[in-house]
């Protein structure tokens, strides 16, 4: 198989950039990590406005509902929007160096805002050769519809995907991508490695 034929697609949050946001609401609430990491995964506030259904204002709404928390949609909203990192250590270099060699691409389930900050700020564009974002599909991760755009848009023989979430790790295997379970440069090297593709 060509390179041609190979891309490298990466999530976002967790793996390459920090996210604040689980953290965030834990201190918010009093509730454990794990415990808002799973509400949060399943959360309807969540699916509706990272797969562009609401607007911000509606999503904070309604994620102040399921949390229970005692906060203006406003200030719950802000806060969420600042929640949004920088680039990991190490991440720029990796992918500098990867995308040398190979064909590379990101995948994330995101909302217009986060986008919109990650594009301006951190120049998200010019890190990958191809960019995409659930908000803008129309679809959540892993929501198999989601794998097969990304899959059709690049046209690729075979997909290695790199995320931190096992669910959606196990929704892009189940839909036949070379998938990976890792949280951050080294571990993405270190898959790479074993991989043989650095």
């Amino acid at each position: 198989m060509t390179q041609q034929h190979l891309w490298l697609v990466f999530d976002l949050g967790g793996v390459l950039f920090d996210f604040h946001g689980v953290h965030g609401l834990a201190d918010i609430t009093g509730r454990s990590y794990d415990t808002i990491h799973a509400s949060l995964k399943h959360s309807p506030a969540c699916r509706l406005f990272e797969s562009g259904r609401i607007g911000g204002k509606e999503f904070a709404v309604l994620l102040r509902d399921e949390l229970a928390l005692d906060m203006p949609p406003g200030e719950l909203l802000e806060r969420w929007v600042g929640w949004l990192g920088g680039l990991k250590p190490g991440a720029a270099e990796l992918l500098a160096e990867v995308r040398a060699r190979y064909r590379t691409a990101c995948l994330s389930n995101t909302n217009e805002l986060h986008w919109a900050g990650l594009m301006d700020i951190h120049g998200l564009g010019g890190l990958f050769e191809r960019t995409f974002a659930s908000h803008e599909i129309g679809h959540w991760k892993p929501d198999p519809e989601i794998f097969a755009h990304v899959a059709d848009a690049l046209g690729a023989a075979r997909i290695v995907y790199f995320d931190d979430n096992a669910h959606i790790v196990d929704g892009a295997r189940a839909f036949g991508w070379d998938t990976h379970h890792v949280q951050g440069p080294l571990e993405i090297r270190a898959a790479l490695g074993t991989l043989g593709l650095v």
